[in-house]
Parts: structure tokens; C-alpha cells; sequence
């Protein structure tokens, strides 16, 4: 063999070592454990897991942010969701935001936990609902957060006020997405 032969095999064999290892090894979903910007804050005191998790923790991220574009790609591109979306927008080009998320936990349920009878993580559509969106693959994602509201925002008296809560999360992918998106946002606890 010459010496540029013995080269190319080396280079191809340590290529395939690498490939080899990088899918053996977990990956990581990065999301900042803080970020602040202006009066606006974010803290993890749990940190997602997985591909599902850090979905759901990017949504509150963007939240904060005031990312919408970015929030944009974390949702089926349905009708409702374009509506919310530009109403939150909007909301927060006024100055009416979520000051402070503090999220406490983030966990993908099983499926007797969000099946079941505890109300804490009762979700028990879940499964009728990735039906009725062909997900091919889906997590339900609780999550424990503090949210305070800013001022302005508390004023016009939002749904869900400030304080701890609770919240499930649909979260999947159908047959040609890459990426996982919130497909349902279940009720505040």
C-alpha cells in the first residue's frame, strides 16, 4: 500500500470511530440554566432531558425572550396557533409580558401517570390527540413553574394569575417532521 492509501484509510477509519462514537453518546439540548433580559427573567432549577422536554422549555424561554419567530417553529403551523401567536405579540409589543418564569421541574410523563387518576398530572386526552394529529411519535411534558406577571399585564387581569403552576404539554412529531412541536397545551393547575 503507499503511503497516501495507509493515509485514507486511517482518515476513513477514524471518521467511522467518531460517527460511532457520537451516536453513543447522549446528546445534550442546550437551554441557558438563567437569562435576563431587561425586567424579564428565566431560571431552570430543572434542567430538560430530552428532545420533548426542551421544546417545552424553549416555549417558555421565547416567552420571555419575546422570540416569536422562534416560538413560531416550536408549533403546528395551524390557524389557532397563528393567532395566538400575533395576540401575544402584539400583547407584548404593549409591555404586557411574563416578567419571571421559575421552572421548578419538567418531566415526561408515563403513561400511567398522565392516564391516570391524579390530578396532578391528569392529562387524559393525550392519546386521542396524537391520534387526531397523526403524531408518529409524542410525550406528554409536565411541568412545576412560578410565573409573575409584569404590571402592566397584571392590570388587565390575565387568565391565569401570578403564582406556582402546573402544566402538561402535548408534545410530538408526525411521519416528516424533524423536530418536535407543542401540538396541545394542557390545562393550568
Amino acid at each position: 500500500m503507499t503511503k497516501k492509501a495507509v493515509w485514507t484509510a486511517s482518515v476513513l477509519g477514524a471518521a467511522a470511530l467518531l460517527a460511532a462514537f457520537c451516536l453513543l453518546v447522549p446528546r445534550r439540548y442546550p437551554v441557558p440554566a438563567d437569562t435576563t433580559i431587561g425586567t424579564r427573567s428565566i431560571r431552570y432549577e430543572d434542567r430538560p432531558k430530552t428532545a420533548a422536554e426542551i421544546t417545552v422549555a424553549r416555549y417558555f424561554l421565547n416567552q420571555i425572550t419575546g422570540d416569536f419567530k422562534e416560538m413560531k417553529k416550536l408549533l403546528p403551523n395551524t390557524e389557532l396557533d397563528r393567532i395566538t401567536l400575533e395576540n401575544e405579540k402584539e400583547a407584548f409589543l404593549k409591555g404586557e409580558s411574563m416578567e419571571t418564569y421559575i421552572i421548578r421541574s419538567i418531566t415526561t410523563l408515563d403513561r400511567e401517570q398522565y392516564a391516570g387518576d391524579n390530578e396532578a398530572f391528569s392529562y387524559p386526552d393525550a392519546e386521542t390527540r396524537a391520534r387526531q394529529e397523526n403524531l408518529k411519535d409524542y410525550a406528554v411534558i409536565h411541568v412545576e413553574f412560578y410565573q409573575k406577571w409584569n404590571n402592566k399585564a397584571e392590570s388587565h387581569a390575565p387568565q391565569w394569575n401570578s403564582g406556582e403552576c402546573g402544566r402538561n404539554f402535548l408534545v410530538g412529531k408526525k411521519a416528516l417532521d424533524k423536530n418536535y412541536k407543542i401540538y396541545d397545551f394542557g390545562m393550568m393547575m
